[in-house]
């Protein structure tokens, strides 16, 4: 007779968003914690517990987060490009002694976290209670998630507490080329420590839970994987502004970006600017009398995203005459400095070619309207959020043709086309350089064909859109199963 899962009611929630709000970045994993922190209030309804949102301070430990208002931090570095390309890239054993100083910097931070947090504690101050559920939102692998939060983790188990950990993929893994050898070593760690306190693991797709649960349980010998599930919710992708782009504020690009996050939608609309050099690049006279195609690309720079090939593909149809743009928008990540050598010597950078590193949300809506379609050409994805945005968007997607952005494709309810085999509104190609081009010409083609019709051959069937409210809602689903609460 199999025995009946125990009931527990869970006393409070604590999601940890520590590398959101103290680096204050833009990026694909601060905006899904950014969204589930935002909307507590669905998961208090759902689970029926106190949900407080927490993050490391460098002397005290965990403490309860008052603002939930951030500014886009990342860095426009695009006009420095030249400058950053001089530095010679680390030697592998400088990036070791770097790793190890750090990680003994941290270790000594940690101790002062965990004295503090004994004998100097305070009104926000975190101390774990019984039947508390931590959950790791945010990204638990790097330094800052040292010998106090292990502690920390542990004393949750020690009273009845249950440690969730969200894991958008697990790339650094099966992929480490595509990372410096410091982030590899710090998420090889951190993994094989967690796994002696961690519940269960959250992830962000099908396709990831599956290569997650294959990995965990072969490399890191998972015991009884069955009583460590792994389940996954798909991020939100309704990123709506509000914008009146007939009549949006422009700014010249340098004045300070301070479009402010908060509220159900994530954005605080009177504060919303969209920059005159971008509005600038899509409103050019021979983008729309000549009817020259503008293309966006969404994402990190870095190398699993294939802007390498992406801009040779690119500089290939530029150099026979094509008129056609490329705007890449994305943060500057890691192993870039050829590839920003490469943009920065380009003769059709502001021409052509055009790059930004600290857009906010608001500018990321402008492109999504304003553009003819998205490229998304990634070697390996935990899901694809600029990819489902644009779904949302009615934008019509290129993508490479990776297990993922079928699964996407799939669960947006967008269907195949009988005649191609190729899915409605998305049009997969292979990740290279030729791959990208003949995906060009298709899509431009169908377009041509159907100028007459507003946003040809867009996902105009998607019936599945999930929104950021959906998306909590299944996230908060997720951890009741986890903590046993039904």
């Amino acid at each position: 007779m199999q025995k009946k899962a125990q009931t527990v009611k869970i006393n409070r929630i604590l999601i940890d968003c520590s590398d959101t709000y103290i680096e204050n970045l833009n990026t694909g994993i601060q905006r899904v914690v950014r969204n589930i922190v935002s909307r507590s209030a669905i998961i208090t309804e759902v689970s029926g517990a106190e949900v407080i949102p927490v993050i490391l301070d460098k002397k005290r430990g965990y403490v309860k987060l008052k603002d939930i208002r951030i500014r886009n931090g990342n860095k426009n570095i695009s006009k420095n490009t030249k400058n950053i390309t001089k530095k010679l890239p680390f030697k592998v054993f400088l990036k070791l002694i770097q790793h190890t100083v750090r990680k003994f910097k941290h270790y000594l931070e940690g101790l002062l976290q965990i004295f503090n947090a004994k004998f100097y504690t305070d009104a926000d101050s975190v101390i774990p209670e019984e039947n508390d559920a931590l959950i790791l939102a945010d990204g638990f692998w790097n330094y800052r998630y040292n010998v106090y939060f292990d502690n920390f983790c542990k004393k949750i188990k020690k009273n009845k507490g249950k440690v969730i950990a969200v894991i958008y993929d697990i790339i650094p893994l099966t992929n480490p080329e595509f990372f410096n050898i410091d982030l590899t070593l710090n998420f090889k760690g951190k993994i094989k420590k967690i796994k002696s306190f961690i519940d269960a693991v959250v992830t962000i797709s099908k396709s990831e839970k599956e290569i997650i649960e294959g990995y965990l349980k072969k490399t890191f010998n998972f015991e009884n994987i069955g009583n460590k599930p792994v389940k996954y919710f798909y991020p939100g992708c309704d990123i709506k502004c509000g914008i009146d782009f007939a009549n949006i504020s422009k700014y010249q690009d340098g004045r300070e970006n301070d479009a402010a996050f908060g509220g159900e939608d994530g954005l605080n609309l009177k504060k919303i600017r969209i920059r005159k050099n971008l509005t600038e690049i899509f409103e050019m006279p021979d983008i729309h009398i000549q009817r020259r195609f503008s293309y966006i690309s969404v994402g990190t720079i870095e190398p699993r995203k294939g802007y390498d090939y992406t801009i040779e593909a690119f500089e290939k149809m530029w150099e026979s005459g094509y008129g056609g743009i490329l705007v890449i928008a994305g943060k500057i990540g890691w192993k870039t400095e050829k590839l920003l050598k490469k943009i920065s010597s380009s003769p059709y950078l502001n021409k052509k070619l055009f790059m930004f590193n600290d857009l906010n949300d608001g500018e990321l809506c402008y492109m999504y309207e304003a553009a003819d379609a998205l490229v998304s050409a990634s070697f390996r994805e935990g899901y694809g959020l600029p990819l489902a945005e644009a779904i949302n968007y009615r934008l019509p997607v290129l993508a490479s043709d990776i297990p993922v952005f079928r699964e996407i494709g799939s669960s947006m309810g967008i269907g195949k086309s009988a005649e191609s085999g190729k899915s409605n509104g998305i049009i997969y190609f292979n990740p290279d350089k030729n791959g990208l081009i003949s995906a060009v010409k298709e899509f431009e083609n169908r377009a041509r064909t159907h100028r007459d019709e507003n946003n040809p051959n867009t996902a105009a069937e998607v019936a599945a859109v999930v929104s950021w409210d959906e998306s909590v809602r299944s996230f908060s689903s997720a951890v009741v199963e986890i903590c046993g609460i039904f």
